[in-house]
């Protein structure tokens, strides 16, 4: 497949410029440094993101992937959940961390503590489980 002008007018690099990865930007003022760049496939025309972090000391990401996994199979609904939140994160331009916006990481743990806190009972029987009265609007 031939990547169109108006890609390469975007600034992005052509498979004749480059063989399948363009560096887009390294930031190593961080704990643990980065390299952001897209892979491109010129079979099927799919561009993909890439964060390239660097091993080191401070380096957790084998262990984060190996929680991520395990907490998928735990929790059913944390994998469509994750996969919604990131697309609808993705739209509004704000699943770059680096930018101010939110990472997978960081979404994943947050709906695993809403889908632990979610299916505990509430005292009283109060809480989004409750299915007593109430509803508002009546007096």
């Amino acid at each position: 497949a031939v990547v169109g002008e108006e890609w390469a007018a975007q600034g992005h690099a052509t498979p004749r410029d480059t063989d399948w990865i363009a560096v887009k930007k390294v930031i190593d003022r961080t704990y643990t440094p980065i390299i952001k760049a897209e892979g491109y496939d010129a079979y099927s025309d799919l561009v993909m993101q890439i964060d390239i972090s660097m091993h080191g000391a401070a380096h957790t990401g084998l262990a984060s992937t190996a929680f991520v996994t395990e907490l998928v199979k735990s929790l059913r609904p944390l994998k469509p959940l994750a996969l919604v939140l990131k697309e609808l994160v993705k739209q509004h331009g704000l699943n770059d961390p680096y930018r101010g916006g939110i990472s997978s990481y960081a979404l994943v743990l947050m709906l695993t503590y809403f889908l632990f806190h979610c299916n505990r009972p509430q005292p009283g029987g109060s809480g989004l489980h409750s299915h007593g009265g109430g509803g508002g609007g009546g007096g």
